[in-house]
C-alpha cells in the first residue's frame, strides 16, 4: 500500500510523520504547479472551483507516482468538501486508475474514532499502542505547526525588515518536518518562538485585522 495526499498547507507534515512510524509508504506529490493546475483544470466539470481541480491534480500525480490509497481531507456536516474524495475517485477510475481508493478523513472530535479506525485499516490493523503513540506525533507537529504560524502572522505584520518572519517560518516548517520525537518537536517550537519574538518589529505599526468568512478557502502553494 502506498498512501498519498494533496497538498493543502502543510497538513502532510502531520500525516507523513504518522504513517512512517506505522512502516506506510508515503508518497507526496509535487508541490502544486502549472501542471497540477492543467490537469485538475482538464478533468473536472467546468463549474467546480479551483481548490476542487488543484487538489484533483495534486492526486493525479500522486497516483502517477504509485499511490494506490488517497487521503483527502474532509469538511464535516453539508459542506461540499465532503464530497471531494467521492467525486474525485469516480474521475480517477475514468482516468485508468481504476484501484485506487480515494478516502475522505475529518477532522472534527466527532469523527476521531472514525479516523482512528481508518488508520489501522491503512496500517495493516497494527496494534493499537503503536496506532495512539503515531497518532500523538502527527498531533503534536499539527500544534506545532499552528502556533509557529500564528506567530508569524503577528511578526510579519510588524516586522521592519519585511521577509524576516517569512524565512524563518520556512526553517521552522522544515525543522518540525524532521523533528523524529515530542522533546525535539518542543525545543524546534520554542526556539523559533523565541526567534520570532526578536524579529525588529515597528512600535508605529497598526495592521489590519482580516477577517475570513463565507466561501470555503484553502491555503494551496503554487509554483508557476
Amino acid at each position: 500500500m502506498r498512501i498519498g495526499m494533496p497538498h493543502m498547507g502543510n497538513a502532510y507534515i502531520p500525516f507523513k510523520a504518522l504513517f512512517q512510524r506505522l512502516n506506510v509508504d508515503f508518497v507526496l506529490p509535487p508541490v502544486s504547479n502549472q501542471r497540477t493546475l492543467s490537469l485538475g483544470v482538464r478533468h473536472s466539470p467546468e463549474g467546480l472551483c479551483i481548490p476542487f481541480k488543484l487538489t484533483l491534480g495534486n492526486l493525479i500525480e500522486a497516483a502517477e507516482l504509485g499511490a494506490d490509497t488517497l487521503l483527502m481531507p474532509s469538511g464535516y456536516g453539508i459542506c461540499r468538501l465532503g464530497y471531494y474524495a467521492t467525486t474525485q475517485e469516480q474521475i480517477l477510475h475514468d482516468l485508468g486508475y481504476n484501484k485506487v481508493e480515494v478516502i475522505g478523513v475529518g477532522f472534527s472530535e466527532r469523527k476521531l474514532l472514525g479516523l482512528l479506525k481508518i488508520i489501522k485499516r491503512l496500517s495493516n490493523n497494527a496494534p493499537w499502542f503503536k496506532i495512539i503513540s503515531a497518532f500523538r506525533i502527527g498531533l503534536t507537529k499539527l500544534n506545532a505547526l499552528d502556533k509557529i504560524e500564528r506567530m508569524v502572522q503577528k511578526v510579519r505584520a510588524v516586522e521592519l525588515v519585511k521577509g524576516t518572519a517569512n524565512r524563518l517560518y520556512a526553517k521552522a516548517i522544515k525543522a518540525i518536518d524532521e523533528a523524529d520525537d515530542n522533546n525535539t518537536l518542543k525545543k524546534v517550537q520554542i526556539d523559533y518562538i523565541d526567534q520570532l519574538n526578536q524579529v525588529a518589529k515597528s512600535g508605529q505599526a497598526q495592521p489590519l485585522i482580516v477577517g475570513i468568512t463565507g466561501e470555503f478557502y484553502v491555503k494551496g502553494e503554487f509554483r508557476p
